[in-house]
């Protein structure tokens, strides 16, 4: 593949499954809550001024609502497949939130099991390609397709795939140029034992930057020798923490599109878009608080968090006796 001759565009191609969720946290109970890392990004890219191409599958039980959800924030579903002869990828689980863990009580794959997207050429040429939460197989299978290389590469995984596909994993994070997992992740993927050790390792196994989710603690960011650490957004109610790293990475990504830079100051600003996401997904069940807002939504919140991490003590004189 051929990097040199890409030129910036404001499409992203957001690879990741589309999946109907149980979810159950100390906030109450929900069933058949859409989600999937593919519609939690996309759901996110569609309030910045890029175009967003969501490359997924769906079950002959995707309901027309969700469907026309999609469409009527503009993502473009040129590269999604209804397959009518399953249903589609099924979630249920539980967050305990005194332990900090999550639960899995049901997994269905459904029409995933066997997917393996073709993409048209008009999906060929996009400045971002995201590969989400997905098997490795498939986010190889996927960037083979591409002839010339778009300027940016960003992967999402999870410990799942760690533990059980390692060596196609490894091959994939070799061509990405940007790593977004969490702390666990990141040490059960190096071996380290501190998150600053194992953002430099995971930077030496190809990714030019690499960020690590500290979930309502912040995120670090690690790019080329340089360093920035943001806090979250500080959520009173948090209802449900699904979603939250995909809704992150998709605002992340979505800014640096709109911005039409990949610069260290350019990915700080990122991070804070994408910390503004992130605290608005969790608010409520699903996808339900970020149906309807809007770019002004993610920028006030964007202010907000500016001013809760201002320093204003430049002038302070310290005297130790």
């Amino acid at each position: 593949m051929n990097r040199n001759f890409a030129r910036m565009n404001n499409q992203i191609v957001v690879l990741g499954p589309i999946a109907y969720d149980d979810i159950e946290t100390p906030y109450g109970k929900v069933n058949r809550v859409l989600g999937g890392c593919g519609c939690y990004i996309s759901l996110v890219c569609a309030n910045f001024e890029v175009k967003c191409s969501l490359v997924s599958i769906a079950g002959r039980d995707f309901a027309e609502e969700d469907y026309l959800l999609l469409k009527e924030k503009n993502i473009d579903l040129d590269g999604l497949e209804i397959d009518q002869n399953g249903n589609t990828l099924y979630w249920s689980g539980f967050y305990d939130y005194e332990k900090n863990i999550r639960i899995t009580r049901t997994t269905e794959i459904g029409v995933f099991e066997n997917f393996n997207p073709n993409l048209s050429d008009r999906l060929l040429h996009p400045s971002i390609l995201l590969l989400g939460n997905i098997h490795p197989q498939v986010q190889l299978n996927t960037l083979r397709q591409f002839e010339r290389t778009p300027l940016f590469i960003a992967l999402d995984t999870m410990n799942y795939w760690i533990k059980n596909e390692l060596k196609l994993l490894l091959e994939v994070i070799k061509k990405v140029d940007l790593i977004c997992i969490n702390n666990e992740e990141a040490l059960s993927l190096t071996g380290e034992k501190s998150i600053i050790m194992a953002g430099e390792t995971l930077q030496k196994m190809g990714p030019r930057h690499v960020i690590i989710k500290l979930g309502e603690f912040g995120a670090y960011l690690f790019s080329s020798k340089e360093r920035f650490f943001t806090p979250a957004y500080p959520i009173a109610t948090p209802k449900d923490p699904t979603g939250a790293g995909d809704c992150f990475l998709g605002g992340f990504i979505s800014y640096i599109v709109q911005n039409q830079k990949f610069g260290f100051n350019t990915m700080k600003k990122a991070m804070q878009y994408g910390t503004a996401s992130a605290s608005l997904v969790v608010e409520d069940f699903g996808v339900r608080r970020i149906r309807n807002i809007s770019f002004e939504v993610i920028q006030d919140r964007v202010n907000q968090l500016r001013e809760l991490t201002k320093w204003k003590g430049n002038n302070l004189i310290y005297n130790r006796r």
